[in-house]
């Protein structure tokens, strides 16, 4: 079992469902040796199951979703903390883990990013965790960084 597979995905800040693709299978993950992907990877399956919110005049993207757990329509609005689906390994994934960023247009791969920041999380390290966590405000967590956005009490807020 994968930490975080099949955890809720809330919405970060509210806003109308843009697109939503689901239906594509997940891949079984893989220890050891070459990747086995459940379908061909191509411009339609690689995101797997994806949904993007329009919020204000930028994209929230959140991919690798499985599939069968998005709760949201298009033209849906959404609230913060409102669960638009699960945690999964869809697509051109290796493990189960979330996609997650801001663009400018409602192309998850062809939209160009969009700077933003968390209102509030905790950084526990780079790679690894440490045993002393430091509360940041309005940063953006870089690469390998270990962070937790509050334990699901309440969404992380994501300002673009």
């Amino acid at each position: 079992m994968f930490y975080g597979y099949g955890a809720e995905v809330p919405a970060v800040a509210d806003g109308v469902v843009a697109h939503v693709t689901d239906g594509i299978p997940e891949n079984v993950p893989q220890a050891k040796g070459p990747i086995k992907m459940s379908v061909p990877l191509t411009n339609e399956t690689g995101s797997g199951n994806w949904i993007s919110l329009r919020v204000g005049s930028a994209y929230v993207f959140y991919a690798h979703l499985q599939p069968g757990s998005i709760t949201v329509r298009e033209g849906q609005r959404v609230r913060r903390g409102q669960v638009i689906g699960r945690l999964g390994n869809s697509g051109n994934s290796v493990g189960p883990h979330l996609h997650f960023h801001v663009g400018d247009s409602n192309s998850l791969n062809g939209s160009e990013p969009v700077p933003h920041v968390f209102d509030s999380f905790l950084f526990g390290g780079r790679g690894e965790a440490s045993s002393k966590a430091l509360r940041r405000t309005l940063q953006l967590p870089l690469e390998d960084a270990m962070v937790d956005f509050g334990g699901g009490r309440q969404p992380p807020r994501v300002r673009p």
